[in-house]
């Protein structure tokens, strides 16, 4: 079986992606290591805390995943190609067996680092701010209680409420909440497409 330049170049991009992917992530954690809990103190300072290094542990971990997704499958590649070229030219022989094997070898391990990206991938999930949203608790207006309904829009009525239990926060003024929610949800299915490849 040979493998055309088609099926190498494809495997090169997606380890390209991932590989593009793990810099993210490692810019990430770089960024979250560098937010300081300045003036903050007690039991915000020691959530803050808390938190910012479990999650930028979690960053840390998609991004080496990641990085070595993208390392496996670019030597799979070339294993690939080399394979392919040498048996255009070669007859059979010892060394196109070994690199068969060898192939075999990439194979196992691109689709174990494949799944160890995609299983660090998933575990990141809930920290992302669409997961983390469901849990937060309602923001107080300046100096009051939360807020129970939703602000005015301007020239009269109300903008389109929250659903049932979710917070109100005042800093949103009069924007079109279900509008905002459909943009939203448009924007994480598609990066959610994208970094699932279709």
């Amino acid at each position: 079986m040979t493998w055309d330049p088609g099926t190498v170049n494809l495997l090169r991009g997606e380890a390209a992606r991932l590989g593009a992917l793990a810099r993210m992530f490692d810019e990430l954690d770089t960024e979250l290591r560098l937010l300081l809990p300045e003036g903050w103190a007690g039991a915000a300072h020691e959530a803050f805390t808390e938190t910012r290094g479990r999650v930028a542990r979690q960053l840390r971990s998609a991004a080496d995943a990641h990085h070595q997704a993208s390392r496996a499958l670019d030597d799979y590649a070339e294993t690939l190609a080399e394979l392919g070229e040498r048996r255009r030219h070669e007859p059979l022989s010892d060394g196109l067996a070994r690199l068969e094997v060898q192939r075999v070898e990439a194979a196992g391990v691109a689709e174990a680092a494949c799944r160890e990206a995609s299983a660090e991938l998933a575990a990141l999930r809930p920290v992302l701010p669409g997961h983390a949203e469901a849990a937060a608790a309602p923001v107080p207006a300046a100096g009051g209680p939360p807020l129970l309904t939703p602000p005015p829009v301007r020239g009269g009525g109300t903008a389109p409420g929250p659903e049932p239990g979710e917070p109100v926060d005042p800093r949103l003024g009069d924007v079109d909440r279900v509008g905002y929610r459909g943009h939203l949800q448009d924007l994480c299915d598609a990066v959610l497409d994208h970094l699932a490849g279709g």
